[in-house]
């Protein structure tokens, strides 16, 4: 469907349609539009002690691909407690969840290669 299709569409209230149209994000005309937005935020979803779900921001995520070969090629993520702004290093499990590293050898491990990216 051409862009002067989508103009018939578009509820404006015009006649003619030889004219552009400036669809927004919330224009109605079912028209997929090219929006400059910035990167969406992803939260986690983690239940605390209590049985509270508490949402953690990914602050970022990464490949390991370091010289450790137990390591290589797993994801880790950084999320952020909303409570504290405290951050935690996760490992993506194979269901696609993420788990805290507990492993102080990965961790040490891990954090050195994040640091050595960073810089």
């Amino acid at each position: 469907m051409s862009d002067k299709e989508l103009n018939k569409e578009c509820g404006c209230g015009c006649e003619g349609h030889d004219h552009e149209h400036n669809h927004g994000e919330d224009c109605g005309c079912g028209h997929d539009h090219d929006h400059d937005h910035e990167e969406e935020t992803l939260f986690v979803d983690f239940e605390d002690e209590e049985g509270n779900i508490v949402s953690f921001e990914v602050v970022d995520s990464f490949e390991y691909a370091g010289e450790e070969e137990a390591f290589k090629g797993s994801v880790y993520a950084l999320v952020q407690d909303p409570n504290d702004n405290s951050v935690f290093l996760m490992k993506a499990d194979t269901d696609e969840s993420l788990v805290p590293v507990e492993d102080e050898a990965e961790f040490n491990t891990v954090a050195k290669f994040y640091q050595d990216l960073a810089e």
